[in-house]
């Protein structure tokens, strides 16, 4: 009985220590520098941007840009130095706000499209001293401005948005040369790349190295040999060449997709269900047609989505365990009205995703928001009902920007009418048995030979001798 008391200590001792030591973290392998989960990374960028310097965050598709854009700006307004968060449409700027969950505040500004953070006008039409002189009113107090979708942006709207900065204001333009190109051209007919400005020269590029959407070596390589032109077509002669109507075709406009959609759709033997979209509108100054106009050119949804039984759907709206880019069947749709309004009292979707099923889905409020500085709070302009889904058969290749899908349909013959086309629309899919290919023979990888010399003699962004890794830059 003697020898029991000791053991018991010794058994007590052991298991403290035991416990306090386990669960100690072992230290995780060290990211490469130009990694987007690299803390060191951050913290050189957000120093650089506050310092009043210009840099160009860029990378492959799947690297993280959007990761890096919700990590800085919430950095700098821990600053308290106000941060306009832009993109160079609509659509883009509505992902800013759904993907990185950055919300207005009296630091964090914008969350909407370029033109609408500096009072720009269209590429088309004059600038004037009022509206200049308007801009900088707007801007006068932000220390940076990160603005997304860049390679989108023509090189006469961003001189015109240089002409509104205060002098020591940091810039963070993200995005990829190699994927769409602006709608404007040069005289020549080439696309109007930002570069192409002399207040472009002095942005120091970024180029983030991990892909992280696509595990196979083999592919990332195809890929990456896609997007500077120089791909060898003979990777895809092994993926499925029939297509598959349960996933959408990669379309290069809005016609092709329009027709591919309502051929499918037609095809279906239910009846069709309208969903019309309807309009709250708290604020005056907004009407039925300008809400109705803001939903077309600043979301994916439709105005008047016609939706039957059976059909193929696409979720355009990250939704509870919904995200932007699931694919699913409708299963039955009430014939009972929303409300009083023109949309069904609710649609039952089968996801493809197991953990999510069946959903009886209702419809959705995408918001106009702006910030109220005296309350410090967001508030709404109006909320325009609809439900957050698409036809599944069509997509253009533009809409599919941001989106990561498990399978596509990629037609050869649809997506060579612009640099960038086909880099972009293989790039959305996460392996090669993924690739539903038609018409292979007739894919055009092309790269802007101004993009390829650009990239090529971009000034680089360096790694600071100073080591700033006792800088607190939390990654959420």
């Amino acid at each position: 009985m003697e020898f029991i008391f000791p053991l018991i200590i010794i058994a007590i001792v052991i298991g403290y220590y035991w416990g306090k030591y386990s669960k100690r973290k072992i230290p995780s392998t060290p990211k490469p520098y130009f990694d987007s989960g690299n803390q060191q990374l951050l913290a050189d960028i957000v120093e650089s941007l506050l310092a009043g310097n210009h840099l160009f965050l860029t990378g492959s598709a799947g690297t993280g840009k959007t990761y890096m854009i919700k990590n800085i700006a919430r950095e700098i307004s821990k600053r308290y130095k106000e941060v306009v968060l832009a993109a160079t449409t609509g659509i883009g700027a509505c992902q800013i706000r759904e993907v990185t969950g950055l919300r207005l505040s009296s630091y964090i500004k914008g969350l909407g499209t370029l033109h609408s953070a500096a009072i720009l006008p269209i590429s088309d039409m004059p600038d004037t001293p009022d509206r200049i002189e308007a801009g900088k009113e707007r801007l006068i107090n932000t220390s940076v401005v990160i603005i997304d979708e860049i390679s989108m942006l023509d090189s006469l709207t961003f001189d015109r948005f240089m002409e509104r900065l205060q002098p020591n204001t940091g810039i963070l333009a993200v995005g990829d040369f190699f994927q769409l190109p602006p709608v404007r051209s040069t005289p020549e007919g080439h696309p109007d790349f930002i570069f192409r400005s002399e207040n472009f020269a002095d942005f120091k590029l970024i180029e983030l190295q991990t892909i992280y959407r696509q595990g196979d070596e083999d592919f990332i390589k195809f890929l990456q040999d896609t997007r500077f032109g120089t791909p060898d077509w003979n990777f895809l002669d092994n993926v499925n060449k029939n297509f598959d109507s349960a996933f959408p075709v990669l379309c290069g406009t809005n016609i092709e997709v329009d027709t591919y959609n309502s051929n499918e759709i037609g095809a279906i033997n239910h009846p069709v269900i309208e969903s019309i979209a309807y309009p709250e509108i708290p604020n005056p100054r907004y009407t039925t047609g300008q809400a109705l106009a803001w939903l077309t050119t600043n979301t994916r949804a439709k105005t008047h989505l016609i939706l039957k039984n059976t059909m193929r759907v696409l979720c355009i709206q990250n939704h509870g365990q919904l995200v932007n880019g699931d694919l699913g069947t409708i299963e039955d749709i009430s014939l009972e009205k929303f409300n009083g309004t023109g949309l069904p009292q609710w649609v039952d979707v089968k996801f493809d995703r197991l953990e999510i099923g069946l959903r009886k889905m209702a419809p959705f409020g995408f918001e106009k928001i702006y910030f109220n500085p005296h309350t410090n709070r967001e508030k709404i302009d109006f909320t325009v009902k609809q439900y957050p889904l698409i036809p599944a058969y069509g997509i253009t290749v533009h809409k599919s920007q941001g989106m990561t899908l498990d399978q596509a349909n990629i037609d050869g013959n649809k997506i060579n009418f612009a640099p960038g086309q086909a880099y972009t629309a293989l790039s959305r899919v996460r392996t090669p048995s993924g690739i539903m290919l038609q018409n292979g023979n007739n894919l055009a990888a092309f790269s802007a030979p101004s993009v390829i010399e650009y990239y090529r003699n971009a000034p680089r962004f360096e790694k600071p001798t100073e080591d700033l890794s006792n800088c607190i830059c939390g990654i959420i």
